[in-house]
C-alpha cells in the first residue's frame, strides 16, 4: 500500500515537472527533479525488497535451527 502511494506521488511530481519543462527556458532543472524523484522511488523499492529478502533468509535459518534442535532432542529420548 505504501509503495502504491509513493508511486502515485512520483507520477504526480514527474508529470507536473515534465509539463512545466515544455515551456520553460530552464527545463533541465525540472528534468533533473523528475530524474531525482524516480531515483528516490526506485531506491526506496530496492531497500524494501532487500529488507524483505533478509527477513525471509533469517526466518529460513531459524526454521532450520529449530528442526535440527527437535531432531537432536528426539535422539536423546
Amino acid at each position: 500500500m505504501k509503495m502504491i502511494i509513493h508511486l502515485i506521488f512520483t507520477f504526480f511530481i514527474s508529470t507536473i515537472c515534465l509539463m512545466s519543462a515544455l515551456g520553460n527556458s530552464y527545463g533541465w532543472i525540472l528534468y533533473a527533479l523528475t530524474f531525482a524523484a524516480w531515483t528516490c522511488f526506485f531506491w526506496t523499492v530496492y531497500k524494501r525488497l532487500k529488507r524483505k529478502n533478509e527477513r525471509v533468509a533469517q526466518e529460513e535459518l531459524f526454521q532450520e535451527y529449530m528442526r535440527s534442535k527437535i531432531r537432536r532432542d528426539q535422539q536423546y529420548k
